[in-house]
């Protein structure tokens, strides 16, 4: 992701915040309804190299526990509701891409 965005890797883990286990993950920015520090102008700047968080959203377990919570989900990504439907099948086989 670093050379993606043409920075070096520590100014890249400084953008970052570490988590437990060693593992980093994509800091929010609270100022803007806690949007990924990447999405800017409406477009991921970091899309075709994202990371497995992102490519599985919003598969994730915690917004398919029932229609409200997808709809809810659906409020904060705009890409629900556009695009090709998934099936079953597929939204399952993204799932096991989480764990």
């Amino acid at each position: 992701m670093a050379d993606h965005l043409g920075m070096c890797r520590s100014e890249f883990v400084r953008r970052c915040r570490k988590k437990i286990g060693g593992r980093y993950s994509i800091r929010d920015i609270p100022r803007s309804n806690w949007a990924c520090m990447f999405f800017s102008e409406g477009k991921c700047d970091i899309y075709p190299i994202r990371p497995i968080q992102c490519r599985t959203w919003p598969f994730w377990p915690e917004n398919l526990t029932s229609d409200s919570t997808w709809s809810r989900t659906s409020k904060d990504c705009p890409g629900i509701g556009s695009g090709r439907s998934f099936s079953k099948d597929e939204i399952l086989a993204r799932m096991k891409d989480i764990d």
